[in-house]
């Protein structure tokens, strides 16, 4: 199995195992995103319709371990932005590149984020052993999954086999 094949399939055990503990938001809170943001990209303010599904619900810090998925971390981007350029940049950041020398549009769309996560409140608090063992699943997992890989793989390597 080639690298980067394990490689998604440890990342898919890693968020499948965290969505137990911190949930994608809900199609409520989808709904109420896309309002708030009047169907605009957050960060550059392109134009999105739901119909032709343009529109991302990104994470405004994917860096972050725990709360990375509540709404107050989701914003409504473009592809462009989303899957092309902030990646896992600080979106403050980005958001100052992407507006460049136009500072007004710089300071609406930051007070328009800051203001969809104090709407969204607080995440809540994932106790610590929780995070413990999702972290300790994730590694026991994705250990089996390695063990399994080279087990075939030697399998493979024995002279007969292809």
């Amino acid at each position: 199995m080639p690298s980067h094949t394990v490689s998604k399939a440890k990342n898919h055990i890693r968020r499948t195992l965290w969505e137990l503990v911190d949930r994608a938001p809900s199609k409520a809170d989808v709904a109420r995103l896309w309002r708030h943001f009047n169907s605009e990209c957050a960060y550059c303010g392109k134009p999105l319709d739901k119909k032709v599904r343009n529109g991302h619900i990104d994470h405004l810090d994917a860096n972050r371990s725990v709360n990375r998925n509540h709404i107050s971390n989701r914003v409504l981007a473009c592809n462009i932005c989303n899957g092309d350029e902030k990646r896992e940049n600080d979106w403050e950041k980005f958001l100052a590149q992407k507006c460049g020398e136009d500072v007004a549009a710089c300071v609406i769309r930051t007070s328009r984020i800051r203001e969809w996560q104090q709407q969204c409140g607080i995440p809540p608090e994932i106790d610590a052993a929780i995070i413990a063992e999702v972290d300790r699943a994730v590694q026991e997992c994705n250990a089996k999954l390695d063990q399994e890989c080279n087990r075939i793989r030697q399998l493979l390597s024995k002279p007969g086999r292809t």
